[in-house]
């Protein structure tokens, strides 16, 4: 996806030359897998591309991930084989599950997407994609995060992060990891009737609840709160892991 980022930066005035530079040095060096790999993923941004602009811009009594639109996405495997998602490297897939995808109520309206992994024991792998919004500003801040978080770990304090991955693909769209078994703490208040400021109790009570046992609940309550960070929810809601010792909250990318 590198080139796609380059190419896009063809278009800035101020940073065209440097762009062009760095495109070129880009194409010289990688060798004709990479780039094939490079065309494979290009090729899919712009489909998924094509199909969000469709849903955002139908009305909103009429919007759906069309089958026609998954369609194009399963040509593409049909032809490809294959191909590694934007995010990392490592997720490699073959196919989409058109059941499993949907989109979000929100401004820019992201996909809300399902592959099917390569690796037979491996999940599907769900992702976001958004077309329509700057991500590069989300990268910083959780490349920002990251580093913290290496810092506090190398000091002992270990706030049990799960950082999600993020990946601007091109000028105003970009790919989100999805964080899967997370609830919003907004909704853990609703549900306890709390719609006002953030109470401690409603978070107690929902810990509880998913730790039943009381070792289990101490261990909770030693561990402290975690930080999930999840890209699930529109921006401002925090999210609560749904399993294990601890609580998860997140300041997710504006969806």
């Amino acid at each position: 996806m590198g080139t796609v980022l380059l190419k896009d930066g063809l278009k800035d005035s101020q940073f065209s030359i440097r762009y062009q530079y760095l495109l070129a040095a880009l194409l010289c060096c990688c060798g004709k897998g990479l780039r094939e790999e490079f065309d494979r993923q290009c090729l899919l941004v712009a489909t998924l591309a094509k199909l969000a602009q469709q849903v955002r811009e139908a009305a909103p009594s009429a919007r759906q991930v069309s089958a026609a639109g998954l369609e194009d996405v399963a040509q593409f495997f049909k032809a490809h084989g294959s191909c590694r998602l934007p995010l990392s490297p490592s997720l490699l897939v073959k196919g989409v599950v058109p059941r499993d995808c949907s989109y979000f109520n929100s401004n820019a309206v992201p996909l809300k997407l399902s592959f099917q992994n390569v690796d037979p024991l491996g999940e599907n792998i769900r992702v976001i994609f958004k077309c329509g919004d700057d991500l590069r500003q989300d990268m910083l801040t959780l490349q920002m995060i990251r580093i913290m978080n290496k810092i506090w770990v190398q000091e002992g304090l270990d706030m049990r992060m799960v950082i999600f991955r993020c990946f601007s693909t091109g000028r105003g769209r970009g790919m989100v990891e999805m964080i899967p078994n997370a609830e919003t703490l907004r909704k853990i208040q609703v549900e306890h009737g709390v719609t006002g400021s953030f109470k401690d109790r409603p978070l107690a009570d929902w810990l509880q609840k998913h730790n039943p046992g009381e070792d289990e609940y101490e261990k909770v309550r030693k561990t402290g709160v975690t930080h999930r960070f999840s890209p699930w929810k529109p921006r401002g809601e925090t999210t609560a892991s749904l399993g294990g010792p601890s609580t998860a909250m997140s300041h997710p990318p504006h969806l």
